[in-house]
């Protein structure tokens, strides 16, 4: 992925370099960055989406071993607050 990253702002560069000049984009190249640019997105997209949801694992993981724990306490009459 860092080496397609790395040929994007290549081309990206050169393009605003040649825009100023200017000369025009043409379509294949317009089209090869836009779908970059969305495939990007995408990926950031599920990346942030898997982070949440190992988040919501681990937490629901934490609270299925700690609160049988927790309830077997307040059965028992040694519930603590705090």
């Amino acid at each position: 992925m860092e080496d397609l990253k790395n040929v994007y702002e290549d081309v990206k560069e050169k393009v605003d370099r040649e825009e100023k000049l200017r000369k025009k984009r043409t379509r294949a190249v317009d089209g090869w960055i836009q779908s970059l640019e969305a495939m990007e997105k995408e990926v950031n997209d599920l990346l942030a989406k898997g982070d949440e949801e190992i988040q919501q694992k681990c937490l629901g993981t934490c609270l299925s071993q700690k609160l049988p724990c927790q309830l077997q306490d307040w059965e028992d009459g040694s519930w603590k607050d705090g």
